[in-house]
């Protein structure tokens, strides 16, 4: 059996998912919350751990919720993929 991944990084994938449905760039997701498209490139793919306040802070410059991308994350985790899931999440 394959060695579980740690939740930050389907968090990342989530994160992804979000940015790129909202249709916008890591640029331009760097230019919202004044960050550098590196650092927003570095939590997507997990090669950094996101603290929860810079978790919030992309998500606010997403106009999404946490939760929501949390959420997606623990769909992500059970082994849904990327086209199966539903976002944004009904309400």
């Amino acid at each position: 059996m394959p060695a579980r991944r740690p939740f930050h990084f389907y968090f990342a994938i989530a994160l992804r998912r979000a940015r790129t449905d909202a249709e916008m760039t890591q640029q331009a997701l760097a230019d919202r919350v004044e960050m550098e498209p590196s650092e927003i490139s570095a939590h997507e793919s997990g090669r950094r751990r996101l603290q929860i306040g810079t978790a919030k802070r992309l998500t606010d410059g997403l106009g999404v919720s946490l939760s929501q991308v949390a959420g997606m994350a623990e769909e992500f985790e059970a082994g849904v993929h990327w086209d199966d899931i539903r976002w944004p999440p009904p309400d």
